[in-house]
């Protein structure tokens, strides 16, 4: 098995010596079986293809899962003297993990596969994260490719959208997204639950105003965590009731729209 992470190495000798630790970077992590069976995890890095091999059987002191749900995670090894210490998708390290324990109590140990020489091997896969990505036309939508998971900022104007596509709703590092300048009418309720890193969101030039849907506002992830919301120029003419319960909004833009009162309680909120 393999996974994309980033990964900081501790040599626990170093501190002794006042040398500090390498510094955490983008890399690869592989179990499988060398030419005489032994299980080995393989950290690659764009600066060292070839990878550092660690043993598994007999070699692992410890392994800290204390944030695992945090998509981290770190493998103490006897010989030589490191920690690993792994930043990735909690999924997938969950499921790295799980592989480890099989390789560690030696039941499955049939099912790994054997590893590749890696000798002057540059890892392909190890390419930069994109967590930015701007679509200013309709010409320039991604159809057939899609979105990348590691997306942090999406911006998507003058696209034509009436309605959000639903592979935006698995970018789960999300924490940006712009949407101005579309045909949207709503949102879809499970906005909030399924981007949880989500702060801002910029819907302006839309026609929010039109549907007056506002069931996605009303969301514990967003009312804990939505710090801005720009809904410029959306026809709307009552705001919803819903938007007080946004308890940690800083910025919210209303500007020209057709507004004839305020919810209850807007006054109360930050």
């Amino acid at each position: 098995m393999k996974i994309i992470c980033t990964v900081e190495v501790f040599n626990r000798i170093l501190p002794s010596l006042n040398i500090p630790s390498k510094k955490s970077v983008r890399s690869s992590l592989t179990i499988g079986k060398s030419k005489d069976k032994d299980l080995f995890i393989i950290h690659q890095t764009n600066q060292n293809g070839s990878g550092k091999k660690y043993k598994v059987k007999n070699n692992i002191a410890n392994v800290f899962v204390k944030f695992i749900n945090e998509g981290k995670a770190t493998i103490r090894f006897k010989e030589p003297e490191h920690d690993l210490a792994i930043k990735c998708d909690p999924i997938q390290l969950k499921g790295f993990l799980r592989t480890l324990k099989l390789g560690l109590d030696g039941s499955q140990s049939h099912q790994f596969s054997m590893i590749p020489n890696t000798n002057n091997i540059q890892s392909k896969s190890l390419k930069p994260v994109k967590t930015k990505l701007k679509v200013t036309s309709k010409e320039e939508y991604p159809v057939l490719e899609g979105f990348p998971r590691t997306l942090e900022h999406l911006l998507i104007n003058s696209a034509n959208l009436r309605t959000l596509d639903s592979r935006i709703l698995r970018l789960r590092n999300l924490c940006s997204l712009n949407l101005e300048n579309n045909e949207l009418m709503t949102l879809p309720e499970q906005l909030g639950s399924s981007l949880p890193k989500l702060t801002e969101i910029y819907l302006g030039y839309n026609s929010l105003g039109l549907h007056r849907d506002w069931r996605w506002i009303v969301n514990a992830n967003l009312q804990n965590q939505l710090r801005l919301l720009d809904l410029r120029s959306n026809k709307i003419s009552v705001l919803p009731d819903k938007l007080v319960k946004l308890l940690h909004l800083v910025t919210l833009n209303v500007e020209n729209n057709r507004l004839q009162r305020l919810p209850n309680g807007i006054g109360f909120m930050r």
